[in-house]
């Protein structure tokens, strides 16, 4: 319900229906700057409904006040969920209810690892919650995984038992 995601969706409509108003207010006895005018009242109740449904919900569970989120990720390598919200684009803020716990994840990429938050007073674990009473900035921090190489061994011949014995043997980077 964020406004930057309705306001486009109100648009798309406005702008689908706009040809048949003329005919609307021909037949209504209205007209076209009244139903402009009806259109930006709707882009007003959107812009100012998270803040009003926020203050209900406020009152209603007797929440004191919110806090910002703010969560990034300081280099390449992977990703944060909030909650249900997979944050793409970083940073990114949120506004959050104080003393209500907020899920967060790290997930790293293909080829990367999560190696803690920028908090170090954190646990190191890739899921935690936070139980925020002021504002608060997290990073999640990622690094690659060395690469390693797998040798598969298979001997010439197979034992008596018919069985192929193989071995396998793993490479780290670092050459051991």
């Amino acid at each position: 319900f964020l406004p930057e995601n309705i306001l486009p969706i109100l648009g798309s409509l406005a702008a689908s229906i706009a040809p048949e108003i003329p005919h609307e207010v021909a037949q209504w006895n209205s007209s076209v700057e009244k139903w402009e005018n009806n259109v930006e009242n709707l882009r007003r109740f959107i812009k100012r409904r998270p803040s009003i449904v926020r203050q209900q919900m406020m009152e209603y569970f007797n929440i004191a006040d919110t806090c910002m989120l703010t969560v990034d990720v300081p280099n390449t390598g992977g990703t944060i969920r909030i909650n249900i919200i997979n944050v793409n684009q970083v940073p990114w803020c949120g506004i959050y209810f104080q003393h209500v716990p907020i899920h967060v994840k790290a997930i790293p990429e293909n080829g990367y690892r999560f190696s803690g938050w920028s908090d170090v007073s954190l646990s190191n674990q890739d899921s935690i919650t936070l139980d925020l009473s002021d504002d608060y900035s997290l990073g999640a921090l990622f690094e690659p995984i060395a690469e390693n190489r797998i040798e598969i061994i298979i001997p010439s011949r197979v034992n008596a038992n018919g069985m192929l014995p193989m071995i396998s043997r793993i490479r780290h980077q670092n050459g051991t």
